[in-house]
């Protein structure tokens, strides 16, 4: 794994998403970091005009869900319905995930 060059923000806020994603495990967090350059680098179309407006249509069509809140105030869970985007959208955007 080459991490030359990896620029992160050190702030906590952001090392905290990596790390509970990971439960606290310090070398999964960093494969983790440097997974998330790597995509971020390897499809900079994807990311470059990432906006709520880019992908309106997944939630129109019913594709992703936002389930309701259980507790207020809580992150919001949403769900993907893969086998309903291949058969309609395969041709638009793909869907990452890890």
């Amino acid at each position: 794994m080459n991490l030359l060059g990896l620029q992160t923000p050190l702030d906590e806020d952001f090392l905290l998403l990596f790390l509970r994603a990971r439960k606290f495990n310090t070398g999964r967090a960093l494969d983790l970091i440097t997974s998330y350059y790597t995509i971020r680098q390897e499809h900079c179309d994807l990311f470059s005009n990432f906006t709520p407006q880019s992908v309106s249509y997944l939630f129109e069509e019913g594709v992703v869900l936002p389930l309701p809140r259980v507790i207020p105030l809580r992150s919001l869970t949403i769900l993907v319905r893969v086998g309903m985007y291949k058969q309609i959208y395969t041709d638009k955007i793909i869907l990452y995930f890890t």
